[in-house]
Parts: structure tokens; C-alpha cells; sequence
């Protein structure tokens, strides 16, 4: 039977004694005890159970980076052994396939706290999870410790590199939710069959996939394309500049503005196209009416 640990490297960044943050109310390990198992029999049934123990007979503080021990430990401390957490009794075979892990495990400060699955570990104090693999068949019980898995129970955290080592990960968390539940090490063992250049997709819960399936499997786009729209042709706005041409009149010029007859700016700011007159154009307009109206000759009835 042999046991180790999954996220062994998570311990080495927390060296050379990890620091346990314990709350009111009960907080996760981190890191999460995770195990793997191998050696079981299959056809026996196993339960695997998770305590705490206190790692010695001392009570420490943190002076010059470092922690040591300076008085003997509490009378509280040793409460951690009362409470443990286990799985439901499965099969070798199941346990030799799966990662074990303990999500639902609680520690906390307060006494008051402790129920099932919450255990009590007193700040200050250095303590050490003990896994228990017990077999329900023959009734024998087996324990495995891991030094590396040492850890001081804070209120706060004490040393910087470990603060920051825990609190890094939290800034963005890219693993998805089912990567904390257990699972099977066997797909991560064995390769999954591929269709093509890619693996199996997860089954679409549209069917608007069902169409395209060259957008399920990449080696259908070598034979189907996706169906696509023409190409977007741009639109060229072409400025109109028969309104805005300068034209010669004897009588004014090349003075636009004294021209009655002539064209003005146009506004297309606001793409109205019409024309826009000042005051002294209007008076312009009615001097030249009535001037025409001067100069036309008279009918004289016959």
C-alpha cells in the first residue's frame, strides 16, 4: 500500500513550516489535502479518514522570520484528535482510481464550532494531518504522516513569502468549479480517442451546431466551408461640387456674395443640402427685382 500526496509542490513553495490561517466559524487548508492511493485489494472495501494531531508539546512565536518554540502548549490543543473527517466506505478498486480529497473539511479557533467535518486546532500551535485508510473487510487500519504537511495554526499570517504565495492564486482563479471535486486520474493517464485532429467534442446543448459540423469537428472544414455573406463593399460618399463652383459675373465680379443669383454654401454637417442666405443676399434679391421691374418695358394697350 503506498500513499502520496497530489499537490506535493504547493508544500515545497510553503517551506520551511507552512502557516494554517484559522477563523471563527471554520476555514478551508490551503493548500487542500489531496491524496493518491495505490496497493488496495479491489474486491475489499476501504474507509479513508482525515484527522489533525498536535506535533509536539510546544507553543511557538514568530520572532526574526522565523518560528520557536518558547512555552508548553495549551490544554485546548489537543482537542484536534476528537474530530475527523472520512469518505463513504468504497471499494480498493474505486480508491485506487480516484483522487482522494477532503473539500468538505473545516479548522477553526473556537471550540464552540466543532461538528462534523470542523476541526479544532488552537493558533500558535504546530499541528500535523494524519490520513487513516481503514479496512472495513478485515478490520485493520493503517495511518500515513507527511512531514511536509507540518503546519503552524495563525490568526494572521506571519511571514510575507507565505502570505503572498497564498494570497497570489486568489487574484484569478482560472480552474474551473468541477476541478475541485474528485476525480479520476485514469483520463489523465490514458489518452482519449480523436476523430480526426482534434478530440472528442462535449456534446452542444443547441442545436444550431447541428448544422454546421464542420464547427465540431475542424477536419470537416477542409471539405465544408461556413456559409458566409457577401463581402462588405464600402460606400464612397462623393461630394457634390457643381453647387460650390465659382462663377464670374461682369456686373459683381468674383464677389459671390454680392451675386443674387449665385449659389452658397451648403450645410452638410448635417447633410442638408439646401441653401443658406444672409440678410444682405435677401436685400440684394428684392434690389434685383426691382430693378427688372424698372427696366421692363411698358405694354401700352393698343
Amino acid at each position: 500500500m503506498q500513499v502520496s500526496i497530489v499537490n506535493e509542490h504547493k508544500y515545497r513553495e510553503l517551506e520551511p513550516l507552512n502557516e494554517m490561517l484559522v477563523k471563527r466559524g471554520g476555514v478551508k487548508m490551503i493548500p487542500e489535502p489531496k491524496f493518491v492511493i495505490s496497493g488496495l485489494v479491489d474486491n475489499e472495501e476501504y474507509v479513508i479518514k482525515l484527522r489533525i494531531d498536535l506535533a509536539d508539546e510546544f507553543r511557538y512565536s514568530y520572532q526574526n522570520q522565523q518560528w520557536t518554540p518558547f512555552a508548553p502548549s495549551t490544554k485546548n490543543s489537543k482537542l484536534s484528535a476528537i474530530t475527523e473527517t472520512e469518505h463513504r466506505k468504497e471499494t480498493g478498486a474505486t480508491w485506487n482510481m480516484r483522487i482522494v480529497q477532503f473539500d468538505k473539511l473545516l479548522i477553526t479557533r473556537e471550540f464552540n464550532d466543532i461538528q462534523r467535518n470542523v476541526i479544532h486546532v488552537e493558533p500558535n500551535h504546530k499541528y500535523i494531518p494524519v490520513l487513516t485508510i481503514q479496512n472495513v473487510t478485515t478490520g485493520k487500519s493503517t495511518e500515513f504522516q507527511f512531514q511536509q504537511m507540518e503546519f503552524i495554526a495563525v490568526k494572521s499570517y506571519q511571514s510575507a513569502r507565505i502570505r503572498h504565495t497564498k494570497r497570489a492564486p486568489r487574484k484569478m482563479n482560472l480552474a474551473p468549479g468541477s476541478s475541485q471535486k474528485p476525480q479520476l486520474i485514469v483520463p489523465d493517464i490514458l489518452h482519449s480517442p480523436t476523430y480526426g485532429f482534434t478530440a472528442a467534442p462535449p456534446p452542444f446543448p443547441f442545436e444550431y451546431w447541428l448544422l454546421y459540423p464542420q464547427i465540431q469537428y475542424q477536419i470537416q472544414q477542409l471539405a465544408y466551408s461556413l456559409p458566409m455573406g457577401p463581402p462588405m463593399v464600402p460606400i464612397h460618399h462623393i461630394q457634390c461640387t457643381e453647387a460650390s463652383q465659382r462663377v464670374y459675373a461682369p456686373e459683381y465680379g468674383w464677389n459671390s456674395i454680392l451675386m443674387p443669383g449665385a449659389h452658397k454654401e451648403q450645410d452638410d454637417h448635417y447633410m442638408f443640402h439646401h441653401e443658406i442666405w444672409a440678410p444682405q443676399d435677401h436685400e440684394l434679391e428684392k434690389l434685383h427685382v426691382l430693378t427688372e421691374q424698372k427696366n421692363k418695358p411698358s405694354e401700352t394697350p393698343q
